[in-house]
């Protein structure tokens, strides 16, 4: 048996020793998650709006929250509608809250989604907000859109042009957590923003 000495820093010691701040972190992802509960309600309204029958019906279940503790170290939500996971094909909406760092919306497209979607979309947001942020190589499951290239660094062609041959496309917005007063209202503007793009012909 190893018997070396449990040792703690100062810091963490003050933090073993008290149990507040774990109510208080737990009281944070209850109100993200009520947060979340009320966008995933926003979304399905939007999409399974009878008038605006652009994606499958079969992408149109249940909303997905998936909760976390260590996406990079710190605790997320993850709410994911519509959603459509396979090794080859992928659309979904995801909407990011990670800890000590921001909210996020992205568009996952991949294989059949990619080519159906992703050209007009990408179309749509050109040539309007320049807060939207594009991947198209890299871990296609690395969620800091932050390392993404903005939208209005590149000409549009040249979006057009790599995108067939790139293995994903990830479209996304983020926003500081100190927005999150402002976060109703962002957020569903940016879903009508992109939800305009998938609507184009």
């Amino acid at each position: 048996m190893n018997r070396a000495k449990l040792q703690f820093s100062a810091e963490e010691e003050t933090l073993l020793l008290q149990a507040d701040w774990l109510f208080t972190k737990n009281s944070i992802l209850g109100k993200v998650d009520s947060f979340f509960g009320e966008m995933a309600h926003t979304l399905q309204h939007l999409f399974l709006t009878p008038a605006n029958p652009a994606l499958p019906s079969d992408l149109l279940g249940s909303p997905k929250l998936s909760r976390g503790e260590h996406y990079g170290g710190l605790p997320y939500r993850i709410l994911d509608f519509p959603r459509h996971f396979e090794q080859e094909s992928v659309l979904a909406w995801r909407t990011l809250f990670w800890w000590g760092q921001f909210f996020s919306v992205t568009v996952h497209l991949k294989g059949t989604y990619q080519k159906q979607f992703a050209p007009v979309l990408l179309s749509s947001l050109h040539k309007g907000s320049s807060s939207f942020s594009v991947s198209l190589s890299g871990d296609e499951w690395d969620h800091d859109c932050r390392k993404y290239v903005l939208l209005s660094d590149r000409p549009l062609t040249d979006w057009l042009s790599d995108i067939p041959g790139a293995p994903f496309c990830k479209i996304a917005r983020h926003w500081p957590l100190e927005d999150w007063p402002q976060l109703p209202v962002l957020m569903v503007s940016c879903y009508e923003e992109l939800w305009k793009g998938f609507l184009k012909p």
